[in-house]
């Protein structure tokens, strides 16, 4: 290939600065938007959830580990953080926190996950501006406009607002990088380089996967748009590989109990049965013209990898699901209902309250 001359290498110099540009003013829209309501009001949580993830948080900071027990949420069985919900935005808050505190050590932790989601959330437009423009083949006008709607739609930005401390503002640009890599895998042409995008597009999903339930939206998104192609038949291995893979390693790293994930075990989860249902069928689908026999010289391959998937999804469904917490117990007595929940024994207070047993490192008092 002949080399670039000065003039085209200009060329794009000139155009990586302007995409770096646009991405940072969609960026810088975004934190502005986000950050009015404590710029103008203080650093505050604004809502219950915020409050109980910035507490779990501050315990890890000062303990080293999550609570093995929370009575402040999730009344009246409350629950252990490690077991119901995703929990990598903790070590990533408290992460964030201790970098905050190189540059500014007087920083509270308040202020720090209260200005996080402003910050944090709209890096989503970095791969939004690049797959848009992927998709309208190198157009930045189409790209910009949609990073921006990205960056300032209602919806994005009340859930990642400042003091909206949940799991969205984390969680979305790892969701829009992987799928930004999984476009990039389907659209690639070179079979080394489509793996590579589909490793990526897995690794960014399974970081989704430890901070926001929302993955399932691309963890089973994938292989069911791989079932549509299938159904076309327009898939081939390499459409295959892309779409599959992602998922495959949000099961691998699940069935591993990577430190990020919950100890609720994803390989075994109704949300992974679709996923395995596209999977086999997929098998079939690539497998069934190299048989050599006449039943499969007689039937299409894509009715073979329909009728796999619907085995499979109805044999997984038809398992009974195994459910972690008991439902409270219901006794009727005389003109009394009495309900048992499973909760451990509390203790009365003079002023009328409880006292929760002590669990772990953490004494629980509850009102």
């Amino acid at each position: 290939m002949p080399a670039k001359t000065r003039n085209e290498n200009s060329r794009g110099l000139k155009g990586y600065l302007f995409d770096a540009a646009l991405v940072l003013a969609a960026y810088a829209a975004g934190v502005f938007i986000r950050a009015q309501s404590a710029l103008n009001y203080g650093a505050k949580l604004t809502s219950d959830d915020p409050l109980l993830h910035y507490m779990i948080t501050k315990y890890l900071i000062e303990h080293g580990h999550l609570p093995h027990y929370w009575p402040l949420g999730w009344h009246p069985w409350s629950y252990d953080p490690a077991r119901v919900l995703p929990i990598l935005h903790y070590y990533l808050g408290a992460l964030i926190y201790r970098l905050a505190a190189l540059v500014k050590p007087n920083a509270s932790l308040l202020e720090v996950v209260v200005y996080t989601p402003a910050f944090f959330a709209p890096l989503m437009v970095i791969p939004v501006y690049f797959t848009a423009k992927l998709l309208w083949d190198g157009r930045r006008v189409p790209a910009f406009a949609a990073a921006m709607l990205a960056s300032v739609s209602y919806p994005a930005v009340m859930r990642t607002i400042a003091g909206f401390y949940r799991h969205e503002q984390f969680a979305l640009p790892f969701l829009a990088a992987s799928f930004y890599f999984t476009l990039r895998a389907v659209r690639e042409e070179d079979e080394a380089k489509s793996l590579l995008f589909a490793g990526l597009s897995g690794l960014m999903l399974v970081c989704a996967a430890g901070l926001w339930a929302g993955f399932r939206a691309l963890y089973d998104g994938y292989p069911l748009f791989l079932l549509g192609l299938m159904a076309f038949e327009w898939a081939d291995l390499r459409d295959y590989l892309a779409l599959a893979l992602p998922s495959g390693y949000v099961i691998l790293s699940s069935i591993a109990l990577y430190p990020h994930l919950n100890q609720r075990r994803v390989y075994i989860g109704m949300e992974t049965t679709l996923i395995y249902g596209a999977l086999l069928a997929g098998t079939v689908y690539l497998l069934w013209p190299r048989l050599k026999s006449d039943f499969a010289g007689r039937m299409d391959r894509r009715i073979a990898a329909l009728a796999t998937f619907g085995a499979v999804v109805a044999i997984l469904f038809a398992v009974p699901p195994v459910h972690a917490l008991a439902p409270p117990a219901v006794r009727v007595t005389g003109d009394e209902v009495v309900v048992t929940f499973a909760i451990p024994p509390v203790t009365p207070r003079e002023d009328g309250g409880v006292v929760v047993p002590r669990v772990g490192d953490l004494p629980l008092v509850a009102d």
